[in-house]
């Protein structure tokens, strides 16, 4: 049975990355100023982080015990909740919001690589990198949420060690 705040913490991350997505499409800052976009497209994760020690903590808040196990069981549904929402929402953002995005990035990387004089080898490895992250493949996708996700278990973790009372 799920828990309240794992579910409500989950989609309240998601609605707030979702509208930060928006604002930074707006703003250019994921087509025409990924010299900004290269740190704005974080804050939906470090949301995502912080709420799931918020969403562990409120949960332990609701019960006399709270074990590490279920900390755990908290923060990993509400990992999976969030980390599924947001691979929709950002698949939906490159295949029918920006489909340039990854063309956009591509050319601003090479280009701020070329800025710094870096070697052939280091930009062949920097798109190889890239193409596999960021391309709009059904891979790409599935990347994204396997390593969204494994970050939220790893806090998950932390969050229920230090949230747990007996």
């Amino acid at each position: 049975m799920p828990t309240k705040p794992s579910v409500k913490y989950a989609l309240l991350a998601l609605a707030i990355s979702t509208v930060w997505i928006m604002i930074e499409h707006f703003m250019g800052w994921n087509s025409t100023r990924h010299d900004i976009g290269q740190y704005t497209r974080m804050l939906p994760m470090v949301l995502f982080w912080v709420l799931i020690f918020v969403t562990v903590n409120q949960s332990r808040g609701q019960r006399d015990t709270y074990s590490f196990n279920e900390g755990l069981r908290d923060g990993m549904l509400m990992s999976l909740l969030y980390c599924a929402g947001f691979t929709i929402v950002i698949y939906l953002y490159q295949k029918f919001i920006n489909p340039a995005f990854f063309e956009t990035l591509k050319v601003y990387t090479l280009d701020q690589m070329r800025a710094r004089n870096a070697t052939e080898a280091e930009m062949e490895k920097s798109m190889k990198d890239m193409e596999m992250s960021f391309n709009g493949s059904i891979i790409s996708f599935f990347l994204l949420f396997v390593f969204s996700f494994g970050w939220g278990l790893i806090l998950s973790a932390i969050a229920a060690r230090v949230y747990r009372k007996k």
